[in-house]
């Protein structure tokens, strides 16, 4: 694809300075990638991701690293996009404070720490 791409753009650059026309590139389709859905990180995998004890060696104040891994935690149990988790109020906390309302394109879902409701 890159290089169809590199002759497209080298044949749009000759027709623009006079040097020749290839009108037949133009006809030329790009071949058609498959995609596939993301693959969903093992749940052993995304408990240690959130350990604090993996990047107690960096030079960082220790509630930085407890709240990243806070928000990993959070990203992965509730499903949440990442713009949702950092929208986060204190007032989204209902009752309490096992569960968190979180408004997501417009709508408005709860999410329950015990049953992930």
């Amino acid at each position: 694809m890159r290089a169809l791409a590199g002759t497209r753009s080298f044949a749009r650059y000759l027709e623009r300075n006079g040097k020749g026309s290839v009108a037949a590139l133009a006809t030329v389709r790009t071949p058609k990638l498959p995609r596939s859905l993301p693959k969903p990180l093992a749940a052993s995998a995304a408990k240690r991701m959130t350990e604090t004890a993996l990047r107690a060696g960096e030079e960082r104040e220790p509630w930085i690293i407890a709240r990243d891994a806070a928000v990993l935690a959070l990203l992965y149990g509730a499903g949440l996009r990442v713009s949702e988790a950092l929208s986060i109020k204190r007032k989204d906390l209902v009752g309490t404070r096992d569960a968190i309302t979180v408004t997501a394109k417009a709508t408005r879902r709860a999410w329950c720490r015990c049953c992930r409701r």
